[in-house]
């Protein structure tokens, strides 16, 4: 599901591979363009210079080796920094109190690394979410205390089972005299030692400075975009890869070859007023989360959207992914083959082995 079209993992990779497969899959489909990366460089500032109706973009970088100033103007920029360095965590009333008088009790799930600092630790891990749920997990097995989960939505009850973990409402406030926590629903748990936030990210781009302030209110998404993608007031501004509950590297690989279409005068954009509709509807029906996918189905059809805008290219270039049924099959017993997979021994290299196998009547049984 994950995995680009042009390039399929090793023969024998495991269902859910392990984040050193990940990251080897990656570098050897980045190879052939390795020479392109310019490797310890930071993005200081990226602005806009209008002439007319063509908009370039001055670009100043600083090298972390020498600190050399580089300045380069370009004619069009991918902003592909990724959206999991800037740790979102509620404002949950007395929670700012309650980090300075034990500052070293909340975390967020970025700075997670290993459930062995946890062992002899009472944690409440906050949100069920991908990250939520294996963490937690993770932490039960070895910790010698109680593990809980916070949560706005119950889990699945057979994920909840696994997990082993007891699972509470909201938390309400922070009871910093108690080391504590008061829950929604009245609950007051004590002498806490961990509590791991797993509630997302929040979406900056500092670098660049004005536009910036255009394109993130809140954090929760960027604003003034079309399909997710391009920067309605500055078309050569692209961000691709902002969704979150899907695969990012088929999503966007799609929306690059939309982009790329787009650039070389192979499809065009509609309207600048089209584009706003378009975002102010987003905005309409989604809020800040402008960038979530809510159903098992979304971010396929989403794709496959992208799919059919390329195809009407007369010049085709490189051909975007495609959802048949089957993939829509695979990301629908998603969280059913994933526990399965765990509970197996996380050793399964196929779904056949866990007990999952197409049928194309699947979705007269959902």
């Amino acid at each position: 599901m994950m995995q680009f079209s042009d390039q399929h993992f090793p023969q024998g990779t495991l269902l859910f591979p392990s984040r050193e497969t990940i990251q080897g899959y990656l570098l050897t489909y980045a190879q052939e363009v390795m020479g392109l990366i310019k490797f310890g460089v930071e993005v200081k500032q990226l602005e806009p210079l209008c002439e007319g109706t063509r908009t370039t973009w001055a670009l100043e970088a600083i090298s972390a080796h020498d600190n050399q100033i580089i300045r380069d103007t370009y004619d069009a920029v991918v902003v592909a920094t990724g959206h999991y360095s800037v740790p979102f965590i509620p404002d949950v009333k007395n929670i700012k109190k309650f980090m300075e008088a034990y500052p070293s009790v909340i975390s967020h799930s970025r700075d997670y690394r290993s459930p062995t600092s946890f062992k002899d630790k009472k944690t409440i891990v906050v949100g069920n979410g991908a990250s939520g749920t294996d963490i937690a997990l993770q932490i039960n097995r070895v910790s010698n205390k109680k593990t809980m989960v916070s949560v706005r939505s119950p889990t699945p009850q057979p994920r909840l089972a696994y997990m082993a973990c007891e699972e509470l409402p909201e938390i309400e406030e922070f009871l910093v005299d108690q080391r504590g926590i008061r829950f929604k629903d009245g609950r007051i748990e004590t002498e806490i030692d961990a509590v791991i936030f797993c509630t997302g990210f929040l979406y900056d781009y500092p670098f660049l400075r004005d536009l910036n302030k255009k394109l993130i209110t809140t954090g929760g998404g960027v604003h003034g975009l079309y399909k997710h993608i391009f920067c309605i007031d500055h078309p050569t501004l692209v961000f691709p890869a902002l969704n979150v509950k899907t695969a990012p590297w088929p999503l966007s690989e799609a929306q690059a070859a939309v982009f790329s279409a787009v650039w070389s005068n192979n499809i065009q954009l509609p309207s600048k007023d089209k584009m706003q509709e378009w975002a102010k509807k987003l905005y309409e029906d989604e809020g800040e989360q402008l960038h979530i996918f809510r159903t098992s189905s979304s971010d396929g059809l989403y794709i496959n959207e992208l799919y059919d805008w390329v195809m009407k290219s007369h010049h085709k270039g490189k051909q975007p992914p495609f959802c048949n049924d089957i993939s829509f099959w695979q990301k629908h017993i998603f969280p059913q083959a994933k526990l399965k997979f765990e509970k197996d021994g996380y050793k399964a290299t196929s779904l056949e082995e866990l007990g999952f196998y197409y049928d194309e009547d699947w979705r007269t049984r959902v």
